[in-house]
């Protein structure tokens, strides 16, 4: 399964970075990116719309300028944020932004051929991990938990 989302993180890359060639909507270019979190402990991937790295950036610097900014206790060093809007509502505020992001890159996708075959590459790729997926949660666990799939 790993190496299958790797396939996924590169197939959505190319998609983008083909897509972001033929796109003219500055606010609807996608980057993707590799974040490290925690230290190292944790790696995200996410690929996001111009115009939602916007909304983010702007939810964040809201809080450093308001009162969501608190320092914290132990040295007066580390800082906590309080009040950042979960991703998940954002996503829903911007949901027409997404709808018309969707559309564009589908409209893009029936005029030039590059586009399309790396969509379809990419529909491929995710349909051929959902149904990895659902297979192996349909194996016992072991020890209770575990699930092993490959």
């Amino acid at each position: 399964m790993y190496s299958l989302r790797a396939e996924i993180r590169r197939a959505e890359r190319a998609l983008y970075s083909t897509y972001n060639e033929h796109n003219q909507v500055d606010e609807f270019q996608v980057h993707c990116r590799k974040k490290e979190l925690y230290e190292d402990l944790l790696r995200a991937y996410r690929c996001w719309p111009q115009f939602f790295e916007d909304v983010v950036a702007a939810d964040a610097q809201a809080v450093i300028n308001g009162a969501g900014l608190v320092r914290a206790v132990h040295g007066g060093q580390s800082l906590t944020l309080h009040g950042i809007t979960p991703i998940s509502t954002l996503k829903a505020r911007n949901r027409s932004r997404f709808e018309s992001l969707k559309n564009n890159i589908l409209v893009i996708a029936m005029e030039q051929p590059d586009v399309y075959d790396s969509l379809s590459r990419l529909a491929q790729l995710e349909q051929v991990y959902q149904t990895r997926r659902e297979e192996c949660l349909a194996k016992p666990p072991v020890l209770f938990i575990f699930r092993r799939c490959s």
